[in-house]
């Protein structure tokens, strides 16, 4: 799954039995459309994509968003 900026603040999904998968977004205005950086189950995530087995997994994805591209995020 490519990662873009979404439209919400949070979402939780149910993945399974009592597991989820929440996205949950920080902006720094609301004119903010970029991701600046992100956290995977609070860890660094520098990756433009995310794994169908990590959302499987449950967890969380924190995105930061700005108002400029940030070029060095996702290219890992």
């Amino acid at each position: 799954m490519e990662l873009t900026s979404p439209i919400f603040d949070e979402v939780n999904i149910e993945v399974g039995p009592s597991k989820h998968f929440k996205i949950m977004v920080k902006k720094e205005s609301p004119k903010s459309v970029y991701i600046q950086s992100a956290k995977l189950n609070g860890k660094v995530y520098n990756h433009c994509y995310l794994d169908y087995a990590d959302i499987m997994k449950g967890g969380t994805l924190e995105l930061t968003l700005g108002d400029e591209p940030n070029k060095k995020w996702g290219v890992e």
